[in-house]
């Protein structure tokens, strides 16, 4: 008899990142679906039903759009009573600390359930506490981070303090007023913020469940948990030594990423004139800097320059909401590189062999692509990438098959050659949960 298993996933990132692998695990286990709903692509849902039609998996649901937090809870408790008849044997989460992953930790799964998170991304660990992982690639011990708060207190230097340091600094009247609007500003969006957090891991747990969903010592610094799951996936050896070394009685594998293998190039038969550019690291904003848009042309150009590029294909953030992108488009035409903006239905998976390469911003959809085509060339640009990430190549750990130009504009020639990518070998996701099913 099949063993059980729950599926909790974001529904963006469904199609890229598991469904690859779900006819596989359908071998081995029955399957429910429970996802996120979270800027969900086209055709997922029929996807799903197809699969339940076929007996692929056994049932699916989708939770209310994410920006309603009520509906959500709301959601979750109904979904409590029936999930908890199926008695998991395995769970799979890409975390273990949103308020909906907690639900299922802590009211849906039996004892005896396996729980096991699956990063697939760029993790926050490498992204935003690099000092911490280098302390923990080397050896060192770093300090139990606080138990996180979801009140309304704000810690730290008062913005009364720092006024003051202002003033006594000789700053002049109009950055004044400009660093107390900003500040202002900067305190209700904190303020509401921590409201909503206490309103959704607090009050709705609470009132719903009888449970309170406070946050772990590392979840915030990591936005994966703290050591609550049996298992933890990564796909690179450097996230995996790290976080070995920060949970250390949780079980860390390092699998093979699940587009690897998709790649159908065939070098010798296609000629391929077009770069694809995941834009990223401004979502949301209706403009950039004259800086910003001029080292996305400079790293641009040099990759026309190396190769036979006719055109860059800037494909648009799922969750994008602002204009910068046609900002972007506008100005490299003008510069006279031809640029058109393309949407983000369909997964890297499915069309990144239709590209000579790809390259842009230092986004975790540079590992999709990496594993989806084994051909097509990597690179990520340190300059602009630099606006969000102190160390941006940092952020890739090994940066296992990307390609680099840096923040003045070097590179290494060789990147924007076409190379059949060996990728090391490793176990793939249902081989690992399998085992751990199988204790």
């Amino acid at each position: 008899m099949k063993k059980c298993l729950l599926v909790y996933w974001t529904s963006r990132t469904f199609m890229e990142v598991v469904q690859p692998f779900v006819t596989q695990l359908a071998e081995h286990f029955r399957i429910v679906v429970v996802l996120f709903n979270y800027s969900t692509p086209p055709g997922l849902v029929e996807l799903l039903s197809s699969w339940e039609k076929e007996g692929i998996i056994e049932r699916y649901s989708l939770t209310p759009d994410h920006r309603n937090t009520l509906r959500f809870h709301l959601f979750m408790r109904a979904e409590i009573r029936t999930l908890r008849q199926y008695k998991f044997d395995l769970w799979l989460t890409v975390s273990e600390m949103q308020a909906g992953e907690r639900y299922i930790l802590e009211c849906v799964l039996p004892k005896h359930c396996v729980s096991v998170c699956m990063w697939h991304n760029i993790t926050f660990l490498f992204m935003h506490n690099q000092d911490t992982a280098r302390r923990l690639l080397s050896g060192g011990n770093i300090r139990e981070y606080p138990q996180a708060r979801e009140g309304f207190v704000l810690n730290g230097d008062s913005y009364l303090q720092r006024f003051k340091r202002k003033i006594n600094q000789g700053v002049s009247f109009s950055r004044i007023l400009e660093y107390i609007f900003l500040s202002i500003k900067t305190y209700v969006l904190r303020i509401r913020k921590k409201i909503q957090a206490f309103y959704d891991r607090i009050v709705l747990p609470w009132l719903l469940a009888g449970k309170t969903f406070r946050l772990g010592p590392y979840d915030k610094m990591t936005q994966l948990g703290s050591g609550r799951s049996d298992a933890i996936i990564f796909f690179d050896e450097l996230e995996s030594k790290a976080h070995k070394a920060l949970f250390r009685n949780v079980g860390i594998y390092t699998a093979r990423y699940p587009a690897q293998g998709n790649c159908r190039c065939h070098e010798h038969l296609t000629e391929k004139k077009t770069v694809l550019s995941m834009l990223s690291g401004f979502v949301g904003r209706n403009w950039i800097s004259e800086e910003a848009l001029s080292l996305f042309y400079r790293d641009f150009k040099t990759i026309i320059t190396f190769t036979n590029v006719e055109n860059i294909h800037l494909r648009l953030h799922p969750d994008e909401t602002g204009k910068w992108p046609e900002q972007l488009r506008d100005y490299l035409v003008n510069k006279g590189i031809e640029a058109i903006l393309v949407d983000s239905k369909q997964p890297i998976r499915q069309i990144m062999c239709n590209y000579l390469g790809t390259a842009g911003f230092a986004s975790a959809s540079l590992r999709d692509a990496r594993s989806s085509c084994d051909h097509a060339f990597v690179i990520g640009f340190v300059g602009i990438s630099r606006k969000l990430f102190r160390d941006p190549k940092f952020v890739f750990a090994n940066s296992e098959g990307i390609g680099w130009i840096e923040e003045d504009g070097g590179y290494d020639p060789d990147i924007f050659k076409r190379h059949n990518h060996v990728h090391p070998k490793r176990k793939t996701v249902p081989e690992i949960l399998v085992a751990l099913s199988n204790g």
